[in-house]
């Protein structure tokens, strides 16, 4: 595994730890935030690894990043990663989250949570 690689998964670890944390914290906004950012950092490291050079793509969208990382993704796991990358501006920017109302449930976060868990072993796998 590349060194930049490494970094990009020990970011995408401790996101997917703070996740955990801000659950039992219940801090849903940040929560489901931390699980976008975890899965983001983690397709980014995979992109790394695939990518003969060059810095990963700026770029939020999960789906997006896994088509350009080169990993095939299910319609449920398109689904998911599309769901959980609209959620990165409201979770993120006051003024959204207001302008929006939104605002997120226990069962919500744990969802999204428990899914982002599951995938993330699933798209760490790739990187073996």
């Amino acid at each position: 595994m590349k060194d930049e690689t490494r970094e990009w998964l020990e970011l995408a670890e401790s996101d997917l730890q703070a996740a955990g944390v801000m659950f039992e914290e219940e801090l849903w906004r940040h929560c489901i935030f931390q699980c976008q950012q975890a899965l983001e950092k983690l397709l980014k490291g995979i992109w790394v690894e695939r990518s003969a050079e060059g810095y990963p793509p700026r770029e939020h969208n999960l789906t997006l990043l896994a088509q350009k990382a080169g990993v095939e993704l299910t319609r449920e796991q398109l689904d998911f990663f599309d769901d959980l990358s609209k959620q990165y501006m409201p979770t993120r920017y006051a003024d959204v989250a207001i302008d929006s109302s939104v605002e997120y449930s226990r069962d919500q976060a744990e969802n999204y949570h428990q899914r982002a868990l599951r995938e993330f072993e699933w798209l760490r796998q790739l990187l073996s």
